[in-house]
């Protein structure tokens, strides 16, 4: 029994020291980010401190007075443009309450993510908001259980135990479904990146219960297209609309990914929305500039960074107001709007529910 507890002890700063061939002090500089030890020794002590499991105890450097007023934002990828709008939304949230955000790219790899988390809570970040690449990882859901930080999810079902900002994609997918539907589709595919996370994951599900409610069976054929790159897009797309019977409507991300899909449409000579109505998820430059202007399923990218930003702060200073947030309640849902434009018509007829141009009309989920 000793030995199980021993095995089970959390690694303390003098085990770090040991184990790293340093002093006390010289591990402690390193953990809490102070100047004195060379490059050498700090990347020396992270790396043991990553091997043993340490994480510097974010209570006893706050018995010591030492805020950062630093907060991580650790994102996915930060080329994708909703991540730009969330970031800015809640980096001035933060930045009116005295805190500097740092952004950091995992790159979608949940082992990059699981070290960074633990590489940000050691240098002494004061609080971490994150949208995880990985929601059924059970290392990165223990490590975001373990991190010693106040921390708020964005937008993933993943670690219910913290506080969390989502969006309601069910509820606005099951609209557009119900929209294409109505115009009379029946092939429809739908365009997004990691489907195992829960927007892809929702936006499917929505179609599929869209579909059973109306009993349509084998009568409703779906098509998922799973990448985050423009060319695969493009590609899939290509084959798609060669096909005897191709899809007639499309439900993608408006980012590169859209583009290429559209790209392959304008390159078989489609439409739109004569042969095949466009749904764009996002409301870009992208679905803005294209003619014509695109139905658009959308919600509000910078009430999510600000929410998620006065969520965090509640946490880290207990007792104040997170002002617009709904007292203590720790998960927000913000709802969808789809915005009719001129990219979508009945099938067969190139003619379908679509306001006069520059009217575009919004549905509330």
């Amino acid at each position: 029994m000793q030995k199980k507890a021993a095995a089970q002890r959390k690694p303390t700063l003098k085990d770090l020291a040991e184990q790293a061939g340093v002093s006390v002090g010289t591990a402690s500089n390193v953990m809490a980010g102070r100047g004195g030890p060379s490059a050498e020794t700090v990347a020396h002590v992270f790396e043991v401190a990553r091997k043993i499991g340490y994480v510097a105890n974010a209570a006893a450097r706050s018995l010591r007075s030492r805020r950062s007023r630093l907060v991580a934002c650790l994102v996915p990828d930060i080329t994708n443009r909703f991540y730009g709008v969330i970031v800015r939304a809640a980096e001035h949230v933060l930045r009116e309450a005295g805190y500097t955000l740092l952004l950091v790219d995992t790159h979608n790899d949940t082992e990059r993510e699981c070290e960074l988390l633990l590489d940000v809570t050691r240098v002494g970040v004061d609080g971490v908001l994150f949208a995880p690449g990985s929601e059924s990882s059970g290392k990165l859901q223990q490590q975001i259980a373990q991190a010693d930080v106040p921390l708020v999810i964005l937008d993933r079902d993943i670690a219910p135990d913290r506080p969390s900002v989502k969006v309601d994609h069910f509820s606005g997918a099951l609209k557009t479904a119900n929209y294409l539907l109505d115009l009379g589709h029946r092939r429809i595919a739908l365009l997004f990146p990691s489907s195992h996370l829960r927007p892809a994951r929702e936006r499917w599900h929505a179609f599929e219960t869209a579909a059973a409610a109306r009993g349509l069976g084998d009568a409703l054929e779906l098509v998922r297209i799973d990448t985050s790159s423009m060319d695969v897009a493009f590609s899939q797309c290509l084959a798609l609309f060669q096909q005897a019977a191709p899809p007639t409507a499309i439900f993608g991300l408006g980012t590169t990914l859209l583009a290429g899909a559209l790209k392959a449409a304008r390159q078989t000579g489609r439409d739109i929305p004569g042969d095949l109505s466009v749904v764009c998820v996002g409301d870009t430059e992208l679905a803005q500039v294209h003619t014509p202007e695109l139905t658009t399923l959308t919600w509000n990218l910078q009430d999510l960074g600000r929410h998620a930003a006065r969520l965090l702060l509640a946490e880290m200073e207990p007792g104040i107001d997170p002002q617009g947030s709904p007292g203590a309640t720790a998960h927000l849902m913000l709802t969808c709007e789809l915005i009719l434009r001129e990219s979508c018509a009945a099938v067969g007829t190139g003619a379908g529910r679509k306001p006069a141009r520059g009217r575009a009309k919004r549905l509330a989920s």
